[in-house]
């Protein structure tokens, strides 16, 4: 549960890159994975790269070296890598690679395990690993200031010019020299209580504001990975799907509602045909059941037979004679053995459900295309 939303297509791996002594050097060896990716993100969590196999840096051999680079940083960088001008000091890179049955599996984690990230010198050559010890910073916390504060102080402790190139903005309690929370003024504190509920409502309302519905699935709006200046929508992205991709590699609609409104809920029964030629994609698509924690948090839920998510890769799908699928989602297992091959578990409460589509076409970015529409067949009030 390190992030919400997670998805059960791909096993993941993540490096924080603090650049502050020089480049690093990233390599992916050639890998015949059918998808894999890593994405590079700066602090402000827009990508400044997406290292994959259609980024058209792949070296005769099939393999990839990106030299992420420091803000202002001109100095020589190995022969043969791909420069990428990093806009903050420290990076989140975020690996994703295709699983499935053992074998492609254990072809995923072989990929993980051998990428590596080198320290380049003043040469311009790769040297060490560029392992660090790890900082012990506190874990976030939803809804707490203090907690907040602490973490958004800490980097900008670690690297002041994060806050832009004029910190008149930022009130008491923020900064790299501020007081803790539990230090301030107890109007000061009283503002923050306030300011911060506020900050977050209208945060938590950015999924409508830069959202679109179609046939019933929440589709975000262009922007995702590269936010300018819709700081309201970098910050609703953050709180609901840290780390999204960029729309022209993975689309994800969401739902939690059937086709006519009603809340999603364990209780009741759900469709989905998804027909015969698929979702407009040329990588894969998934549907992932999350459950909604208390704070607000999507995550996958238990269920008895182990499915958290159901697509094209799902082993033992029964298609009809058309050659479409028909997904069922129920708390309850079905008793039809066809429904039940198909059968997406669900929690017993509320639930919601997440799309996704990697390398989607650009008829299903722009619309032209449409997920199909989630069909209730029984009413959680019934």
């Amino acid at each position: 549960r390190g992030v919400t939303t997670p998805n059960a297509d791909t096993l993941y791996s993540a490096a924080w890159m603090d650049l502050a002594t020089g480049p690093v050097l990233l390599e992916v060896p050639a890998s015949d994975l059918a998808y894999w990716s890593i994405a590079v993100m700066n602090l402000h969590t827009d990508h400044d790269a997406l290292v994959g196999p259609r980024d058209g840096a792949a070296a005769p051999d099939g393999s990839r070296r990106v030299a992420l680079c420091p803000p202002g940083h001109d100095g020589p960088v190995p022969e043969g890598a791909r420069r990428v001008q990093a806009r903050t000091r420290v990076l989140w890179l975020l690996g994703r690679y295709l699983t499935g049955d053992e074998p492609v599996r254990e072809r995923a984690d072989a990929l993980r395990r051998t990428v590596t990230l080198r320290r380049i010198g003043p040469d311009g050559q790769p040297g060490a690993d560029a392992a660090v010890p790890t900082q012990t910073l506190p874990a976030a916390q939803r809804q707490s200031v203090a907690n907040f504060l602490l973490l958004v102080n800490h980097a900008l402790q670690e690297d002041p010019a994060l806050a832009g190139p004029d910190s008149g903005w930022m009130p008491a309690g923020m900064g790299p020299q501020a007081m803790p929370y539990d230090r301030l003024g107890p109007s000061q504190r009283a503002d923050w209580d306030a300011g911060f509920s506020t900050a977050m409502a209208r945060i938590d309302g950015g999924r409508r504001r830069y959202g679109q519905l179609r046939n019933g699935w929440g589709v975000p709006v262009a922007g995702i990975g590269q936010f300018g200046t819709e700081h309201l929508h970098r910050a609703s992205v953050a709180l609901w799907g840290l780390g999204a991709l960029e729309m022209h590699e993975a689309l994800y609609a969401n739902a939690g509602t059937d086709a006519h409104g009603a809340p999603l809920h364990g209780a009741g029964r759900y469709q989905l045909r998804i027909p015969a030629e698929g979702i407009a994609c040329d990588g894969f698509w998934s549907l992932s059941m999350y459950e909604i924690d208390p704070a607000g948090g999507l995550y996958f839920t238990d269920n008895p037979i182990g499915r958290y998510a159901i697509g094209d890769r799902t082993a033992g799908l029964q298609r009809a004679a058309d050659g479409s699928l028909e997904l069922h989602i129920s708390h309850a297992e079905p008793a039809d053995p066809v429904a039940r091959a198909n059968w997406l578990p669900a929690p017993a409460g509320a639930f919601r459900l997440s799309m996704r589509a990697y390398w989607p076409r650009p008829e299903l970015v722009d619309g032209r295309a449409m997920f199909p529409a989630l069909q209730t067949v029984l009413s959680p009030r019934s």
